[in-house]
């Protein structure tokens, strides 16, 4: 008898990274600059290091069922991640995004088939507190899921495996999740490895400030970073949004790289630090593509 095709199909390898990202040596912005694509994945962010698999762990334990919903809000490519798992997995996704979320985002999260909300940041807080109240949504708050940190610690190891004399990483502050595990295994692999954070100068939530709009998705999102730790961390580096638009550009033009603004920003902070006298490779971690970014001019 035949088999069916989808008895071929594994579905761990739809859903994880099975292989190392690649490391782009960036010589003609500084001999000593790398990136760390992050972005060449089926959602086009590092959001599907860990996402997809927490997701998918939740329904498989059986804590979230086929049928029933998971609702999170999101800067908008977390719940890309979030919605194309569900989806293969028979929950039906809600996405609950800023109206500032990039148009392309909310495009694709409907095409996936996710119900969307484009609301402003008091009025995300209490739509998700009316979803925790129901029997047939489960809240996926990625900001205090402290098992993502695990999940984003090989894009640090595979760093110091690819690059083993790094002296410095950049990484962009969303929630401070993913910087937080990638800062774990470097330190892990060498203490003396220098990991910097980086966000918009309009925005420096991080560094101490008070969060205001900029232009740089996925970063300094309006919501409490209860899980980044900053006592891992050299230093914050701040970017203004219009500065990592422009570097995001520069990569296009000058290496062929389609990166995004968040990418821009650290590759903009890498570059600030060598100013500031940092000496060794540097590499900058390119966590967002610009597809989705992209509008008319």
């Amino acid at each position: 008898m035949a088999q069916k095709f989808h008895d071929f199909l594994d579905f761990k390898h739809i859903i994880m990274i099975e292989e190392i990202t690649k490391m782009i040596h960036l010589a003609k912005l500084d001999q000593d600059l790398y990136a760390k694509i992050e972005f060449e994945n089926p959602v086009a962010a590092m959001k599907y290091r860990a996402i997809p698999a927490f997701i998918a762990q939740l329904i498989d334990s059986g804590e979230v069922k086929p049928g029933s919903s998971i609702a999170m809000r999101s800067a908008g490519s977390a719940a890309v991640a979030m919605a194309r798992t569900a989806i293969l997995k028979g929950v039906h996704p809600i996405a609950v995004l800023p109206p500032s979320a990039p148009p392309n985002i909310v495009r694709l999260l409907k095409w996936i088939g996710a119900e969307v909300h484009l609301v402003p940041p008091n009025d995300a807080k209490v739509l998700i507190q009316q979803y925790q109240t129901s029997d047939q949504v489960y809240v996926f708050g990625q900001a205090g899921e402290t098992h993502l940190i695990d999940l984003y610690k090989p894009v640090g190891e595979e760093i110091a495996a690819q690059l083993p004399n790094v002296a410095a990483v950049t990484v962009g502050i969303g929630t401070g999740i993913s910087i937080t595990g990638i800062a774990l295994a470097l330190k892990e692999a060498n203490p003396d490895i220098a990991i910097y954070g980086c966000e918009p100068q309009e925005a420096p939530i991080a560094s101490g400030g008070k969060w205001a709009p900029h232009n740089i998705p996925g970063l300094a999102p309006p919501i409490p970073q209860p899980l980044l730790d900053k006592s891992l961390l050299a230093g914050i580096v701040t970017v203004a949004s219009a500065e990592a638009w422009s570097q995001a550009k520069n990569l296009s033009k000058t290496f062929g790289i389609l990166a995004g603004p968040s990418s821009g920003c650290t590759i903009s902070a890498a570059l600030q630090l060598r100013e500031q006298g940092v000496k060794g490779p540097i590499v900058a971690v390119l966590a967002c593509g610009i597809l989705e970014y992209l509008v008319d001019e």
